[in-house]
């Protein structure tokens, strides 16, 4: 529609964007096998065989359910079961010794409670963290996937390879607002946070952790994917973990400076803290100069001090660890005045 205002209208235009739907709709119709059996039931197309493979999948459904709610059934006796001998053997009292949970894992629980209180939250930080995935699936709808396979081909046999691996699935973990929103999330709830009595290093180990449970969990499952994917060496995969751990934690510790320093807790509807926040965006620029920064010197490294690949990845670690325990301290201090009495 923008080609069309700026160069008038143009059939072929019409003609392209009719055939890429075609092609999105025969994708869809040969995925969704059940709708398609359906629709050629309806339509009459081979009636017996649709109505068959229809009713085995019904059929293969029900008996998955009913399965799985007889062992979840017995599970869940048996364990009321044990909590009622429990409680007789208590006779009532609340002496007993109740299982502890660690400060920092209830408060990365309550960080998830708040993520998955909304549908906005939810939808916004989870897809994030599923980038590649998203990606793969619109390119291989779109049908350019074969040229994204050529262009990773041609580049597979630079020697500077890996390196691109790394920083193309460290930038997509790095463009996340779950830190840079992460107080102004909570809203009027952060009026409730000041008053427990849990240091301000507490809550940032807390978001920390709850931040690298899923970024940094699914860049190690997309680094262990590409490996095989681009047969890249098993050398390449132990250091571009810990060196994504280094620089996903300096990335959330920066963006939770920046939301600690002006969070916005104002918000009527989610998509206002998260969406509409200003926090992110500039959380966004900081860990693009950042990784930046890191491409720049893992070049110098290699080219200008002739270091092999694995020697220069092992040596970022050096200036990640630097970075990350600078951007924590900064992102405790911005807490501490957060939190202090108002």
């Amino acid at each position: 529609a923008s080609r069309w205002l700026q160069s008038g209208f143009d059939a072929s235009s019409v003609q392209k964007i009719a055939e890429t739907y075609g092609t999105v709709l025969l994708r869809l119709r040969s995925w969704l096998f059940f709708n398609t059996w359906l629709s050629d039931m309806a339509l009459r197309i081979q009636p017996l065989r649709n109505l068959v493979l229809t009713a085995a999948l019904v059929l293969a459904s029900i008996l998955s359910a009913l399965l799985l709610m007889k062992n979840e059934y017995v599970e869940t006796v048996q364990r009321l079961s044990e909590m009622s001998v429990k409680a007789r053997a208590h006779n009532g009292k609340r002496n007993g010794r109740v299982p502890a949970h660690g400060v920092v894992g209830t408060l990365v629980r309550r960080e998830f409670a708040v993520l998955n209180n909304h549908s906005a939250f939810r939808m916004e930080l989870y897809a994030e963290a599923c980038i590649p995935v998203i990606l793969v699936v619109v390119y291989a709808i779109s049908g350019t996937l074969d040229q994204f396979s050529a262009v990773a081909g041609t580049l597979s046999k630079h020697e500077f390879f890996p390196f691109i691996v790394c920083g193309i699935l460290l930038l997509m973990a790095s463009f996340s607002m779950m830190s840079s929103t992460s107080f102004s999330r909570e809203g009027k709830l952060l009026e409730a946070s000041r008053t427990l009595p849990v240091e301000p290093a507490t809550f940032i180990k807390a978001k920390l952790l709850a931040h690298l449970l899923l970024f940094h969990t699914s860049y190690v499952v997309f680094v262990i994917a590409a490996s095989f994917l681009f047969a890249l060496s098993f050398a390449h995969v132990l250091w571009m973990i810990p060196l994504g751990f280094l620089i996903l934690s300096a990335t959330a510790c920066l963006g939770l400076a920046i939301d600690a320093r002006q969070p916005r807790l104002d918000w009527k509807l989610p998509q206002q803290a998260v969406k509409q926040n200003m926090n992110g965006m500039l959380a966004m620029g900081v860990s693009l100069v950042l990784l930046v920064i890191f491409a720049a010197f893992a070049y110098l490294l290699k080219e200008l001090f002739g270091l092999g690949t694995v020697v220069s990845a092992l040596a970022l670690l050096v200036p990640g660890g630097a970075v990350c325990f600078f951007s924590y301290t900064l992102a405790v201090g911005q807490a501490s005045k957060l939190y202090a009495p108002q």
